[in-house]
């Protein structure tokens, strides 16, 4: 986009999932688990890339197939529900649940 060149498709897609965005990301390092499963429970590691005050980036070494709708994600002492956004291989966009 610089020197007036237009966007290019991925850049133009970015600046329109930015908008949708209801909270600011702030980037962040920390380690964390994801639970899912109800009866037969999984638990994977994941790290935290990116967090507001909605929701969560995490990466995943663990393939997800079919990745869940539902987690419970710890990190920092912290317990969260959480709902699926989106996934990219081994990214997850979640949406934290408020009760």
């Amino acid at each position: 986009m610089e020197n007036g060149t237009p966007p290019s498709r991925s850049e133009l897609q970015a600046l329109l999932d930015a908008e949708k965005r209801l909270a600011k990301r702030s980037p962040v390092k920390r380690s964390g688990r994801l639970a899912f499963g109800g009866l037969n429970p999984g638990i994977v590691a994941c790290e935290i890339l990116d967090l507001s005050e909605t929701g969560v980036r995490v990466r995943t070494s663990a393939t997800l197939d079919p990745v869940p709708e539902f987690f419970s994600l710890e990190f920092c002492d912290i317990y969260s529900r959480a709902r699926l956004r989106w996934s990219k291989e081994h990214e997850l966009g979640l949406e934290f649940i408020f009760d």
